[in-house]
């Protein structure tokens, strides 16, 4: 069964590179790959299907990924999410309510495949 994993990352670069490396990794993953929070909205005002995972830069140019994460939640319960974060003294990760779920760049790209696997129990 295919599953769908929105990647949310500012870096056109990583962004890229990390959507090659998980849809090289596992071939029933679908990635939709957006760089800033206004895209990631609209796209889910128009598609009401399933998310299985995101993985949320927390710094993005219009919004924080954290508070991103929450309005998501509040429309679509219980999805998981994987924050991702050059910045070590960020205050906002403190909101992070599963400190595991947070990777430091430049973080190993099988950490990343794992940590999604163990979200989405695949």
């Amino acid at each position: 069964m295919t599953k769908k994993i929105m990647l949310i990352e500012d870096d056109n670069l990583l962004r890229e590179l990390m959507e090659m490396y998980l849809k090289n990794m596992e071939e029933d993953w679908e990635i939709l790959s957006f760089g800033d929070a206004k895209s990631v909205q609209n796209y889910l005002n128009e598609y009401n299907g399933l998310i299985d995972l995101l993985i949320v830069d927390i710094k993005l140019p219009d919004k924080n990924g954290v508070e991103l994460v929450e309005e998501i939640k509040e429309r679509r319960e219980n999805i998981p999410a994987i924050f991702i974060t050059g910045y070590v003294n960020e205050p906002i990760i403190e909101k992070i309510e599963n400190e595991d779920n947070l990777l430091l760049k430049p973080f190993p790209p099988e950490k990343l495949i794992e940590l999604s696997k163990k979200l989405m129990n695949t």
